[in-house]
């Protein structure tokens, strides 16, 4: 008889996954989505792993670098703080005119909305 330690083996893979608690469990089918419903994985050879597990693919070569042998800043100081400089004022006189002109289009509107809202004294003066 099996106890609750029962571990099933997946038909495809071979891999074994141990039970949710379920006197037996009994791991059959032949598609990936009902393997993922009976064993909460993938069966392998198929597509949908993590992102550093995917699939190979042939005739590709890739090459990369290790992240110990790379330099994290190069030339930060030396090449791209001038650079920053040269991009702000490059883009400077293009963007600082028109956003100057609607702020004081802005204060204008603002100023002459305020005036308006006052009473006129000279309206007044025939009163008593």
């Amino acid at each position: 008889m099996l106890d609750g330690n029962f571990v099933a083996s997946c038909p495809l893979d071979g891999a074994s996954v141990p039970s949710l608690g379920y006197k037996r469990q009994i791991v059959t089918g032949n598609s990936s989505k009902e393997i993922h419903r009976l064993t909460g994985r993938l069966p392998v050879g198929k597509m949908g792993r993590h992102f550093g597990d995917l699939a190979k693919i042939r005739h590709v070569i890739t090459y990369s670098l290790s992240p110990f042998e790379q330099r994290a800043f190069p030339n930060y100081f030396s090449k791209g703080l001038p650079n920053v400089w040269r991009r702000f004022t490059t883009s400077f006189f293009k963007v600082a005119p028109p956003m100057i002109a609607m702020y004081l289009t802005y204060s204008w509107g603002n100023s002459v909305h305020e005036q308006g809202k006052k009473k006129n004294p000279a309206d007044y003066e025939r009163e008593e």
